[in-house]
C-alpha cells in the first residue's frame, strides 16, 4: 500500500466508527425516551409506549408493521 492509499482507508475508517458512534448515540436517546415514557406510566395510565415502528422507524417498514398490528387485532 502506498502512503496515500493508507490514508484513505484511515479515513475511511474514522467515517465508519462515527458513524456507527451516531447510529449508537441515537438510539440510545431513543432507548432513554421510552424508558423515561414507561417509568411516566406509573404516574399516569393514561401515558402509553409507541408501538416499535414509531419509536424505530429506520428499521422497521412503517406500512408493514402496520399490517401485522391490524393483524394481531382482528
Amino acid at each position: 500500500m502506498t502512503l496515500l492509499e493508507v490514508d484513505r482507508a484511515l479515513k475511511s475508517y474514522e467515517r465508519v466508527k462515527r458513524r456507527e458512534a451516531q447510529e449508537k448515540a441515537s438510539y440510545d436517546y431513543i432507548l432513554a425516551d421510552l424508558i423515561g415514557r414507561s417509568v411516566s406510566r406509573v404516574y399516569h395510565s393514561s401515558n402509553k409506549l409507541p408501538p416499535i415502528y414509531e419509536a424505530y422507524p429506520s428499521l422497521f417498514d412503517n406500512k408493514e408493521m402496520q399490517e401485522k398490528q391490524q393483524e394481531k387485532k382482528d
